[in-house]
């Protein structure tokens, strides 16, 4: 969809050739201002965070706390419940300055399925069984 700079009122939405303030009215894209589909593409959740020793929120969107569960092994929780538990979430670490394998993954728990309110995400190696704490985890949850 091809969007049209409209001076001081804002942005306009150019769409089967008709012109739009509705979704996008001074630069201000608001949830109210969406449809379903264009809100169900928006990160419901995100979390960066330092997972060694004791965990600590650098910045986040709705993620209230963090739980430690031991190595590697973390649960998100929500600020405001999400509409369902069918949503999709991405976890990426940065590597500590003492890894010489980079073959370390981020993924949802198997042994504890995602819920409304939080999400269980482990920190491991592809080639071991042993998990890992790091300094940096990034997670995203898209509903």
């Amino acid at each position: 969809m091809p969007v049209v700079i409209n001076g001081t009122t804002g942005i306009d939405t150019v769409q089967d050739g008709v012109i739009s303030t509705a979704k996008i009215a001074n630069a201000a894209v608001t949830a109210q201002k969406l449809g379903t589909n264009e809100q169900a593409g928006l990160v419901k959740a995100w979390v960066n965070f330092d997972g060694t020793g004791t965990v600590a929120i650098r910045a986040s969107l709705n993620v209230s706390s963090i739980t430690d569960n031991g190595t590697g092994n973390y649960n998100v929780n929500f600020a405001t419940a999400l509409a369902d538990a069918n949503y999709c979430t991405q976890v990426t670490t940065q590597p500590n300055t003492a890894d010489t394998d980079l073959r370390f993954v981020g993924c949802v728990s198997l042994s504890s399925a995602p819920t409304t309110s939080s999400v269980r995400v482990v920190l491991g190696f592809t080639h071991t069984s042993g998990n890992g704490d790091k300094s940096q985890v990034n997670v995203a949850v898209f509903d």
